[in-house]
């Protein structure tokens, strides 16, 4: 961990969705807090994609010694509701003394690196009806940085056609010379 700047955590039901941000434009300044920067929800922060310091930070560190080891979240059957990790991270961040969570803590918007697509569910009207202006500004447009498929049940399916999609933003980037390889490759 020391031997990074950043950590960008990314679940397996994410995908970079837009090469042409680099990470460091949802970093703070060098030197600066936070040392973990998450982002919010309808529901609270998620922890499916989040970026924390690597070098030197012992406070990040321990978060993630504690964070990891609070078995007590982790699902035990299919009919377990827990959130695992998610319910586990807000459970520390309630818990955290404000000081500790006010110098480590920062919150991102959602569409800065965790941007979601929309799932037709009971659940997402009624948070809709709840709080449309936090379900907007979190779901997933042309142009975000990051989409995670959070919630969605055919995963698989859904990735795979992004990935297509992002395969054809590579060839072009590549041949504007916008990214990597060769111009006109």
């Amino acid at each position: 961990m020391d031997q990074y700047d950043w950590i960008f955590w990314l679940d397996a039901d994410t995908l970079i969705t837009n090469l042409t941000i680099p990470v460091e434009a949802v970093l703070p300044a060098r030197g600066s807090a936070p040392d973990l920067i998450l982002t919010e929800d309808s529901t609270g922060v998620n922890a499916g994609v989040w970026l924390i310091r690597g070098s030197n930070c012992r406070w990040c560190r321990s978060f993630l010694m504690r964070w990891w080891s609070m078995e007590s979240f982790i699902r035990r059957g299919p009919r377990d509701t827990k959130s695992g990790d998610n319910d586990a991270l807000k459970h520390m961040l309630a818990t955290m003394d404000s000081s500790e969570r006010t110098s480590h803590i920062g919150i991102a918007p959602q569409c800065a690196f965790n941007s979601y697509l929309w799932r037709g569910s009971l659940r997402n009207l009624v948070r809709y009806a709840l709080n449309p202006r936090r379900m907007l500004t979190g779901l997933w447009r042309p142009g975000d940085f990051v989409m995670h498929a959070a919630g969605i049940q055919n995963k698989m399916a859904v990735l795979h056609r992004f990935a297509e999609a992002q395969s054809q933003q590579v060839q072009q980037l590549q041949k504007e010379g916008k990214l990597g390889g060769r111009k006109g490759a």
